[in-house]
């Protein structure tokens, strides 16, 4: 028996679809963030325009609009498997990846550090 992913309606505060055209590149990534943040495993968020989002597409959409968001590259790499990557404005990231890009971005950012030595073997001194 399978069971099929389950859908969070974001709220409006959550919600970019319904934000003013003019709103800020920054602000719209803090929406798809915050969105990415609903989700637990295997859930969706849908806005009011009726998309559907799943967690990784969120995340890699806030970081399309904020490419500094460090945040945003952590908990993305979160959700990506071992041998998983993901593509972002036509560069393919992983794990690594994803948390050296946090670091650069944020480099008080102690989670990323954390989870970056936890793949690191000893090829990597």
């Amino acid at each position: 028996m399978s069971s099929s992913p389950r859908e969070i309606v974001a709220p409006p505060q959550k919600d970019p679809t319904i934000m003013n055209p003019a709103a800020s590149a920054d602000h719209k990534a803090e929406r798809y963030y915050g969105a990415a943040r609903l989700c637990n495993a295997g859930s969706t968020v849908k806005f009011q325009d009726g998309s559907v989002w799943d967690e990784k597409q969120l995340y890699a959409r806030a970081i399309e609009l904020n490419p500094s968001f460090a945040a945003a590259y952590h908990n993305l790499a979160l959700t990506l498997g071992e041998e998983e990557s993901i593509s972002i404005s036509g560069t393919d990231w992983n794990r690594r990846h994803l948390y050296i890009k946090a670091i650069e971005h944020e480099p008080s950012f102690a989670p990323a550090y954390v989870n970056l030595s936890g793949l690191m073997g000893p090829e990597d001194t």
